[in-house]
C-alpha cells in the first residue's frame, strides 16, 4: 500500500474514531485520552491495548518513543516531589534547531497523559501553579467534561 493510500485510511480510520466518540460521549466505550490522542496527532502508547492506531504509527505527529520519553522525564520528577514548570519540559524537548517536539505537539502529548491519568492531581496541579504565567500549563491540564476538547477541526 502506497503512502498517499495510508495517510488516506489514517484520516477515516481519525474520522470513523472521533465521530463515535463525540456521537456517544456520555456513553462511550472510547477512553477520552485515546479519542484525544487521535484528534491531536499523539500516538496512543497509553492505549496499546486497543489495535485501531498500531497500522498508522507514522501517521502521528508523537512517536511511542518520544512519548516514552516524556513520561520518563515527568515520572523522574513526580519521584522526586520537584514542582515542574512547563518551561522546563519545553527546554528539555523543543528544541531551536527543529527537532520533533513542537511547543504545541507537547503540549497535547502533556495533555494525553493527563487524561490517561498517568500521574496525580497533585503533579498536575504542581505544574500549573508553578507555571501560572504560561497558559500553557493550564491548557494540559484543565478540567471540565472528558470530551470538552472534542470538535471538528479535521
Amino acid at each position: 500500500m502506497g503512502e498517499i493510500e495510508q495517510k488516506q485510511l489514517f484520516q477515516i480510520a481519525r474520522f470513523s474514531l472521533l465521530s463515535r466518540a463525540i456521537s456517544h460521549a456520555a456513553s462511550s466505550d472510547i477512553p477520552a485520552a485515546y479519542a484525544y490522542a487521535w484528534h491531536a496527532g499523539i500516538y496512543p502508547w497509553l492505549h496499546e491495548d486497543v489495535q485501531l492506531h498500531r497500522p498508522f504509527q507514522e501517521q502521528f505527529l508523537v512517536t511511542p518513543e518520544m512519548g516514552g520519553q516524556l513520561v520518563t522525564f515527568l515520572q523522574e520528577r513526580w519521584y522526586m516531589r520537584d514542582p515542574l514548570l512547563f518551561a522546563e519540559i519545553e527546554s528539555h524537548f523543543v528544541r531551536s534547531d527543529g527537532g520533533p517536539w513542537k511547543r504545541s505537539v507537547l503540549i497535547h502529548a502533556c495533555r494525553y497523559i493527563f487524561l490517561s491519568e498517568l500521574f496525580d492531581r497533585h503533579f498536575w496541579g504542581s505544574l500549573i501553579k508553578a507555571s501560572e504565567s504560561d497558559g500553557s500549563a493550564s491548557d494540559v491540564a484543565s478540567i471540565g467534561d472528558e470530551f470538552d476538547w472534542l470538535h471538528f477541526d479535521l
